[in-house]
C-alpha cells in the first residue's frame, strides 16, 4: 500500500492508523499511543524518512483549522529546525508558506537564524515587530518572537541555571507584552523559550551534574518567580519547545503553578507527537485574568522536523 507517496509494509500500516487514532479520537489512551510511536521509531519503522510520507497524508487535515478573524488573537510556537526538515534539506521557502496559512498574529518561533531571508520575507507579511535571543556563541541562532501588533515592552533573558550544564549553548527565553487595551482586555505576556535538551548534559554518575529534567524544572521555576513578580495582574503564555512531556516533572511543576496547556483550555487531547521522534514537547501554556482559549491546532507539515502549534485566543 501507498500512503503520502511511501510504501507501507503491515507494520508500518498499523502505524499510520494508530497516528491517526492518537490525533483525532477522543476515547484514546494518548500516554499507551505515544509509547507506542516511540518504540516503532526506535525499531526503524517511524523514521525521518518515512515522517515526511505520513505528514503529507495528513495535510488534508489543515483545512479543518479555522481562518483568523479580527475578534481574536492566534499564537502560534513552532520549532523551525534552523529552516531545514528532518532530513536537514534547506525548507526556508515552505516554511513560509505555512506561516503564511496559518496567519498568526504572534509567532513564537525556536530554532532561527535571525540572518536568513525568510525573516524578511515575514517582515512583509506584517510580522514588523520582533525580539531575537541567541542560545549560541555565533549569537545568530536562537529563538524569536515576531508579532503584527507593536510590543508594549520586550526583553531577552538566559536561565540562571545554566551554568548546571556544560555547553557552550545558553538557554534563553524572550518575554514580550502586547497592549490589548483594543479588544477591552487586559494586557498578554508572552514568554517564548527552548528548554534544556539531554544532549547538552554530561552523563549521569553520582558526582555529576543533575540530569536534564532537573535543569528543566529549574528553568520552569526562573520563568514562574518572574511571573509572580511582575505579571500578577496580567494574562501571561509561555510558548515553545519544552523538550519534555506533559506528565514530566517540568511540566507538571508549570501546571500546579496554575497554568494549562492550549489542548487542556481547548477541550481536546494532547496529539501523539508534535515532533519527529513521536512525543508531544511543543506546547503554548496560559494562565488568563480575562481572556479564553477558543481553539488549539496543529498543522500538518514535513517542512521541519516539528508541527506547529496554534492556540486561539479571545
Amino acid at each position: 500500500m501507498v500512503y503520502g507517496g511511501v510504501m507501507l509494509n503491515k507494520r508500518m500500516l498499523i502505524i499510520l492508523i494508530m497516528l491517526f487514532v492518537g490525533q483525532f479520537d477522543a476515547a484514546t489512551n494518548i500516554n499507551f499511543k505515544t509509547q507506542f510511536v516511540a518504540n516503532a521509531q526506535k525499531a526503524g519503522f517511524f523514521t525521518d524518512k518515512t515522517f515526511e510520507g505520513l505528514i503529507k497524508g495528513l495535510k488534508p487535515l489543515n483545512n479543518k483549522i479555522p481562518k483568523t478573524n479580527k475578534k481574536s488573537l492566534r499564537v502560534v510556537t513552532y520549532n523551525v529546525h534552523g529552516f531545514k526538515n528532518a532530513l536537514n534539506k534547506k525548507t526556508g521557502k515552505s516554511i513560509y508558506y505555512v506561516l503564511k496559512n496559518i496567519n498568526a498574529d504572534v509567532l513564537v518561533l525556536q530554532e532561527v537564524y535571525d540572518k536568513d531571508k525568510i525573516i524578511w520575507y515575514l517582515n512583509k507579511l506584517g510580522y514588523k515587530y520582533r525580539v531575537f535571543a541567541p542560545i549560541d556563541s555565533s549569537k545568530h541562532f536562537g529563538n524569536m518572537i515576531l508579532s503584527k501588533y507593536p510590543f508594549k515592552k520586550k526583553q531577552i533573558n538566559y536561565f540562571k541555571n545554566n551554568s548546571l550544564i556544560k555547553s557552550k549553548k545558553l538557554r534563553s527565553y524572550i518575554e514580550v507584552e502586547l497592549d490589548l487595551s483594543k479588544f477591552g482586555k487586559k494586557n498578554l505576556v508572552i514568554y517564548g523559550t527552548h528548554l534544556a535538551i539531554y544532549s547538552q548534559v554530561p552523563k549521569r554518575s553520582p558526582k555529576n551534574s543533575p540530569h536534564d529534567e532537573n535543569i528543566r524544572i529549574g528553568e520552569i521555576k526562573e520563568l514562574l518567580w518572574r511571573i509572580k513578580n511582575q505579571d500578577k495582574n496580567k494574562n501571561v503564555i509561555i510558548a515553545g519547545d519544552f523538550n519534555s512531556a506533559k506528565t514530566g516533572t517540568a511540566l507538571t511543576t508549570l501546571i500546579k503553578a496554575g497554568f494549562k496547556d492550549n489542548f487542556s483550555n481547548a477541550k481536546v487531547n494532547v496529539p501523539v507527537f508534535t515532533n519527529l521522534h513521536g512525543g508531544a514537547i511543543d506546547y503554548i501554556f496560559s494562565k488568563f485574568k480575562d481572556l479564553k482559549n477558543v481553539g488549539s491546532y496543529i498543522y500538518f507539515t514535513a517542512a521541519s522536523d516539528h508541527l506547529p502549534v496554534i492556540s486561539d485566543i479571545k
